[in-house]
């Protein structure tokens, strides 16, 4: 006997492990098999386990760089290039590791400017798309408003003629 299986309101079935293939007309064409086909497939190329989250990996990958990064600029490989790009450009090892830090700053702080201008642009953009709607919804109200007027007052006006 088949095993029954429902289907909830979001379209999860009430046994983990069961697929569920729509029901059909048996003489159904070959598109509607087919179609019921790349569902079949479609959902089987998902996993039953709960996926984990990017953002935590993201963020131990930055810890890590940030590790990374701090025990380079205390290495001695820091050290020596600093010490390298001093005598090459004959400029003091201090102005050289100075530079190099608000060259990273710089970059850091040109990046932030353009995500925070973006979010920005992205906002405005928004409300303008809002602000948009809104006028459009008070002025087709009005519109209908005055038609509505029009036929109860039979589109008389009070305006004298001479």
């Amino acid at each position: 006997m088949a095993e029954v299986v429902t289907i909830n309101a979001q379209g999860i079935p009430s046994t983990p492990n069961a697929t569920v293939i729509p029901a059909c007309n048996p003489s159904g064409s070959n598109e509607e098999q087919e179609t019921i086909q790349a569902i079949k497939q479609a959902i089987d190329g998902f996993s039953n386990e709960v996926p984990v989250q990017e953002n935590e990996e993201k963020v131990q990958e930055s810890k890590n760089f940030l590790n990374w990064f701090r025990n380079y600029i205390g290495s001695q490989n820091f050290k020596d290039s600093v010490n390298n790009a001093s005598i090459k450009y004959n400029v003091p090892p201090k102005a050289v590791a100075k530079n190099f830090f608000e060259n990273i700053l710089g970059t850091i702080g040109d990046v932030l400017g353009v995500a925070i201008g973006t979010v920005r642009n992205v906002g405005h953009t928004i409300v303008d798309i809002i602000t948009a709607v809104l006028h459009g919804g008070v002025n087709l109200i009005c519109n209908i408003a005055n038609a509505l007027a029009s036929i109860v007052t039979l589109n008389k006006t009070n305006t004298a003629t001479a």
